[in-house]
């Protein structure tokens, strides 16, 4: 079976969950989900009757239609769209997401933007579809649920009327969210959630432009790399 043969019917979201592939969000059906068969990544088949590791296609049912933006795999499957986050399980009946074990339960509505999110340690970084926000986002076992704080809370003039346009996580040493603004200005988000630290930083480059971000491990060191014009 290929669900994605025609104009409209391509995936915008690609992910690995529980050993299977995953496809979300295409034009035609921006709220539904594909998942191939267990450790089968190219075979969306099914059978009647189903089996365990029979392809899984669901849909989240919610008063809006809200599209998916991005797939992570942290502690089942999360799913954030542009107005809502969402995790997806087999469920108190079984440890693994099947055709007759699924889930789907709301973690909030906040919303996501398109850049994808970064995952530091067991904690989820968005930027907030409006507001230029980012949250982070993790599992609260008091609540028995994902929640998260707006990290830009005392840094908001750096944000004011702009977007994140690409980012990207140094690890090592110091733990840094490297962060491309869309009118080219470069900041950065120094991150310890163990420690409840975070704090932002500006750089400054004369004359100019930061269009994009990416970090590569070189040694012992996570070391950015930039792509920038200049004036």
């Amino acid at each position: 079976r290929n669900p994605f043969t025609g104009t409209g019917n391509y995936p915008r979201c690609v992910s690995f969950v529980e050993q299977r592939l995953v496809f979300a969000a295409t034009k035609n059906d921006p709220q539904a989900v594909w998942m191939s068969q267990s450790a089968n990544y190219e075979n969306f088949g099914y059978s009647s009757p189903s089996k365990a590791s029979d392809a899984v296609t669901f849909r989240i049912k919610a008063r809006q239609v809200n599209e998916i933006r991005s797939i992570l795999p942290v502690r089942a499957m999360l799913l954030l769209t542009s107005a809502a986050e969402w995790l997806v399980s087999g469920g108190s009946q079984s440890d693994a997401i099947s055709p007759s074990a699924i889930k789907i339960d709301n973690q909030g509505y906040r919303g996501a933007s398109t850049v994808q999110p970064i995952v530091v340690g067991n904690t989820v970084l968005f930027a907030q579809a409006r507001g230029g926000v980012v949250r982070d986002f993790s599992y609260e076992f008091t609540n028995d649920s994902y929640t998260g704080k707006d990290l830009t809370i005392l840094a908001r003039h750096f944000f004011e009327g702009r977007s994140i346009k690409s980012w990207a996580y140094a690890q090592a040493p110091n733990s840094i969210v490297w962060v491309v603004l869309d009118n080219g200005d470069l900041v950065s988000l120094t991150y310890m959630r163990e420690h409840e630290v975070w704090a932002w930083t500006s750089h400054e480059s004369y004359g100019a432009f930061f269009e994009d971000v990416a970090v590569v491990a070189e040694g012992n060191d996570d070391v950015p790399y930039f792509v920038v014009k200049r004036q």
